[in-house]
């Protein structure tokens, strides 16, 4: 129903574009289409997930600051996991783990001081 909503406020928008009145159907059409195509792309964007990314869960096993993330409570890990191995947006994290944004940079902050504070530990051990 948005790509439909869209498409006939872009018609009404752009009507002086039309240069010809028997070639409204297919102007409105090609718009259409475009919209439904913008549409399906922001929704795969903002797909909420019930699980981490396959792709995001390989990386991170091969990383060596793997056993310092394992350490982690789940929470923050998968904020982690999802902003900094799955190439999420902050508001796609919090869509994906259904919580507000804000809570999501916090969490991130609160593990990126944790993990500093493990990995200085490490290196200086």
């Amino acid at each position: 129903m948005d790509a439909v909503d869209e498409a006939v406020y872009k018609a009404l928008c752009g009507k002086w574009k039309l240069r010809q009145a028997e070639f409204f159907d297919t102007w409105i059409t090609r718009i259409l289409i475009n919209e439904c195509h913008n549409e399906l792309r922001r929704q795969k964007r903002f797909h909420p997930l019930d699980e981490l990314p396959e792709t995001a869960a390989k990386e991170f096993d091969s990383l060596p600051l793997k056993e310092a993330l394992r350490r982690l409570p789940k929470d923050l890990k998968d904020v982690i996991i999802l902003r900094f191995f799955g190439g999420y947006t902050v508001a796609e994290t919090a869509q994906t783990l259904h919580i507000p944004a804000g809570t999501v940079a916090t969490r991130q902050r609160k593990a990126l001081q944790l993990l500093r504070l493990e990995l200085e530990e490490e290196v200086s051990s």
